[in-house]
């Protein structure tokens, strides 16, 4: 527990942190603006129940990259500073040390993607307000987008501790993770089909669909998975590299 708490206000008092929550809220702002522009400019489509519904909820499919670079740049900032040498050098187990940097990883991931889709909310709010009989958007796809991004956040914030911890150059690790999740994986899906699913950009694709009418573990999103299993697989991603980062880098961090 005193490690989790070292690790907390590692996260808190970063500056990253708070530069990653305030873009991540000035994104979600930005791209639901853009995308109730058309509700600005004809107030008619604020009627569409479905159409308020998905202005609320659209920005999901783009904010959770934020938490996994999160990820990356909390723990390879501090091999690039030396910070590391004093948690290693308290707690020799790397594992351990590595478990707890992911855990506060996902929490960061989580509290970055839930204030990007607040940022989101709030300004969808903003724009049907400016139509006096604009329809309400739907309460279970709302609970479901919070719910989606909260806990694929928390998976992808630890994915990026892992990838950050395993590569530990922070540059190269960004362009690792971008160029994977944003187009490797594109590439090898379009080779192998649906067996790609499996790949962890895509499982998040799954994952921020959650439902949020009481269903989360067993509705099955269109491609036939659920949101739970998806947010399992991207845990799975993400514990996988991290114990090979525990055992390929191990000690090296305090030679």
């Amino acid at each position: 527990m005193k490690l989790l708490s070292q690790e907390w206000k590692k996260l808190i008092g970063s500056g990253q942190t708070v530069a990653m929550l305030i873009t991540a809220f000035a994104v979600g702002i930005v791209l639901t603006f853009f995308d109730g522009v058309p509700i600005l400019g004809e107030p008619e489509n604020a009627l569409d129940p479905e159409r308020v519904t998905s202005l609320y909820t659209g920005t999901i499919y783009l904010a959770w990259i934020f938490p996994p670079i999160l990820g990356v740049l909390s723990v390879t900032s501090e091999f690039r500073l030396g910070t590391a040498i004093a948690t290693f050098l308290q707690t020799p187990n790397r594992g351990t040390v590595l478990v707890a940097k992911m855990v506060m990883g996902g929490v960061g991931g989580a509290l970055t993607a839930v204030v990007s889709m607040l940022g989101a909310y709030v300004t969808a709010f903003g724009i049907t307000m400016t139509v006096p009989s604009a329809a309400t958007p739907a309460m279970a796809p709302l609970v479901g987008a919070v719910l989606g991004m909260a806990t694929t956040g928390f998976a992808m914030g630890m994915f990026g501790v892992a990838v950050g911890a395993l590569v530990r150059a922070q540059l190269a690790s960004l362009a690792i993770l971008l160029g994977w999740l944003l187009f490797v994986e594109g590439i090898i899906v379009g080779i192998i089909g649906q067996a790609g699913m499996i790949l962890p950009g895509q499982l998040v694709l799954y994952s921020v669909s959650a439902p949020g009418d009481g269903t989360y573990f067993t509705q099955l999103i269109q491609g036939g998975m659920t949101a739970f299993v998806a947010f399992v697989g991207i845990l799975v991603w993400a514990i996988a590299l991290g114990v090979i980062a525990s055992v390929t880098t191990l000690r090296k961090d305090i030679d």
